[in-house]
């Protein structure tokens, strides 16, 4: 419970994800719920072993995106610290995106749209605050390499199961 409380200011943009530290059963943890709360989203979505193999390529290519990044970056020595803080935030960004989605699902509002652009904005900038620090850019760079992400992460894992699977 110290480690997420150590973790959970990353969220609010309170402490920088390079001033945390990481241990392997709490990144375990944050790759098994990862895993958890994407299959719970996507069960939602689509059939059981598509939803399965999806949502198994996107934590790949989640782990993939930060390796390679911090390998250009010189600084792989940081992988397990940095994967955790990408993993947790992503975490807490699903468990707030679930009510987002049920939300949507029931009552199809405008206002329950305009909460799901909320979201989005402060993913994005939650992400982009993250890769600020990680890659040591300015906002807009830090932007761009976020978008990159998502569009590796779960754009990549789309393209890959319906170009093998689809």
């Amino acid at each position: 419970m110290t480690t997420f409380k150590q973790y959970l200011p990353l969220c609010w943009l309170g402490v920088s994800p390079l001033d945390l530290s990481s241990s392997k059963p709490f990144f375990k943890h944050n790759l098994i719920f990862f895993c958890v709360i994407a299959f719970f989203i996507q069960f939602n979505v689509s059939d059981d072993i598509d939803a399965i193999v999806e949502v198994l390529v996107e934590a790949v290519l989640t782990l993939v995106f930060m390796a390679g990044l911090l390998f250009l970056n010189h600084s792989y020595n940081r992988f397990m610290p940095l994967t955790t803080a990408l993993l947790f935030c992503e975490n807490i960004a699903g468990v707030v995106l679930v009510p987002i989605l049920f939300w949507i699902s029931l009552s199809g509002t405008a206002a329950s749209f305009v909460g799901l652009s909320v979201f989005l904005l402060w993913f994005l900038v939650l992400l982009s605050y993250f890769f600020k620090a990680v890659v040591a850019v300015n906002s807009a760079a830090a932007t761009v390499v976020a978008l990159c992400f998502l569009g590796f992460a779960y754009g990549g894992s789309y393209a890959v199961f319906n170009l093998f699977l689809g």
